[in-house]
């Protein structure tokens, strides 16, 4: 199948996102961005705004399919943003989620994503799930693939 190891970076709930402070932060608010890592073994990062909140949250996946030996390898953020669909927030945790959708190879997929997250020792810790269906050319669901509950950890930025 050709969405086996597919790339795609979407945003979750937002099919065109573009950096945006939230409410609070100035419109010029400086970010940093921290690498980390998922429980997967790749990369997660964080960005991190001048008063120490988290802007964004990206994670790399793989999410195993029902069909025997298939997989889906995938890059996916979440951002916080100034309108109703930036984070949800709880004190200092933080969370999102939601659906979106992507084509590749003639296949359209639905990608369902959660992601919650809060201060953690000296860094940033949280967790993720990600589900993708993968519908063919008629509609039909051919696939779905998930990651199961993972977790990432980035650590605090250096200096």
């Amino acid at each position: 199948m050709k969405w086996q190891g597919l790339f795609v970076v979407l945003a979750a709930g937002v099919a065109s996102v573009a950096l945006a402070p939230s409410a609070g932060a100035g419109s010029g608010a400086a970010t940093k961005t921290v690498k980390g890592k998922t429980s997967q073994n790749l990369r997660a990062y964080v960005r991190i705004r001048a008063n120490n909140s988290v802007a964004r949250v990206g994670v790399r996946y793989k999410a195993k399919c029902r069909k025997r030996g298939r997989f889906v390898t995938a890059g996916l953020f979440w951002q916080d943003t100034a309108s109703e669909r930036g984070f949800e927030r709880n004190g200092t945790a933080f969370s999102d989620g939601g659906r979106t959708r992507a084509r590749s190879g003639g296949y359209r997929l639905i990608i369902d994503s959660t992601m919650s997250g809060a201060p953690a020792g000296s860094g940033w810790a949280g967790r993720f799930k990600v589900r993708v269906t993968v519908k063919n050319r008629r509609g039909r669901t051919s696939d779905v693939c998930k990651t199961g509950s993972r977790s990432w950890n980035v650590p605090a930025p250096p200096g």
